[in-house]
């Protein structure tokens, strides 16, 4: 499996920080069967992030859309849509 990312960031203030952020998803089985899977990938998706800095609280926020097979309906089953969002909220002890 492999996983890169590629992030890039503007620090507004301390805070503040809008970003853009990529990624990317493949599996790689043995043997690959033909035709390829959907959900072994590639899938690579791009999108806006932000950061807000709360001092000992933040909270970071990502929507990526999917770069890969844009034509694609979703189907039952499938591991990855058209749109994906992240938010994680952390506490620095």
């Amino acid at each position: 499996m492999l996983n890169p990312t590629l992030a890039a960031a503007y620090e507004i203030s301390p805070k503040v920080q809008p970003g853009i952020e990529g990624w990317m998803r493949v599996e790689f089985p043995d043997p690959v069967p033909h035709p390829r899977p959907f959900n072994v990938g590639p899938h690579v998706y791009a999108g806006p992030t932000l950061l807000l800095n709360f001092g000992r609280i933040w909270w970071s926020n990502g929507v990526y859309l999917r770069w890969t097979d844009r034509g694609r309906s979703p189907n039952p089953g499938d591991g990855f849509g058209s749109v994906w969002a992240r938010s994680i909220v952390g506490f620095d002890l």
